[in-house]
């Protein structure tokens, strides 16, 4: 983690050393994060010999990905408004963001010739907690006073990434860091209104531009139902070749300035 902190301290260091200005403002602020987690273009294979040792060697391949419908999490950092021009400001930001989503792992798996029966498609209920330090640095236009808009990129720093198997008795939340990059990038765009007093509302869109998956191979164990609410553990081999992930997300809430 130190790598990635003075990445961040590099980034926010010109705003941090022209702090003894009166003209800069520092802030804290949080917020609800709605997220969209998107995982799409999976492939695996099933290798057949855990059902039967005499199918060692043989497997079955499918396509699939993760379907999540969106949940609301949250957000909180600091942020440090530097005036260029009345009508132009910078601002930077540090922020511990939490993008979550429940969905469904889900595949399409080819005909298998081997075991009669066979299911010709899988799917696992599961939700995500991917957790970053997240540094936006944005520029701010006034239009009109107290109501800036705000456009720039940011720079993700994966803290934590957890995933849980849902509906299935005593699953419980497992560490998927293998799965994902530690570093995340992509662009904020929203607008705010900031009262005389220094408190301030914001509502942004943050759009991840970035593949955050691993290109990886790995052999997991997973649960997946096999009929009249039973579930079985299967191993899945499973590679991300052609994978995509992004995370996207609305943001809304409020903070102060001191």
């Amino acid at each position: 983690y130190m790598n990635r902190i003075f990445a961040v301290l590099a980034v926010l260091m010109p705003f941090l050393a022209s702090g003894q200005s009166e003209k800069v403002v520092f802030g804290v602020k949080a917020g609800l994060n709605y997220n969209n987690i998107i995982v799409k273009g999976a492939n695996l294979d099933i290798p057949l010999g855990q059902f039967n040792p005499a199918l060692e060697g043989k497997e079955v391949k499918g396509t699939g990905g993760f379907n999540f419908d969106p949940l609301t999490s949250w957000y909180a950092g600091v942020t440090v408004d530097v005036p260029v021009k009345k009508w132009f400001h910078v601002q930077a930001e540090l922020l511990y963001t939490v993008n979550a989503g429940k969905g469904a792992m889900a595949a399409t798996l080819e005909d298998n010739p081997y075991i009669p029966g066979f299911p010709t498609s899988i799917s696992r209920p599961e939700k995500l907690k991917l957790s970053y330090l997240q540094v936006p640095v944005l520029a701010k236009f006034y239009p009109v006073r107290n109501l800036p808009l705000m456009v720039g990129p940011y720079v993700g720093f994966g803290v934590s990434f957890r995933g849980k198997a849902t509906e299935i008795p005593g699953a419980v939340e497992k560490n998927i860091h293998y799965m994902y990059k530690t570093m995340d990038f992509g662009f904020v765009g929203g607008a705010a209104y900031e009262f005389g007093f220094g408190l301030f509302v914001e509502a942004r869109y943050v759009f991840g531009a970035m593949k955050t998956l691993r290109k990886h191979s790995t052999l997991r164990e997973v649960e997946v139902p096999a009929g009249d609410g039973q579930y079985m553990k299967v191993d899945i081999k499973a590679y991300t070749a052609d994978i995509t992930g992004q995370n996207n997300s609305f943001q809304c809430g409020v903070g102060y300035r001191f």
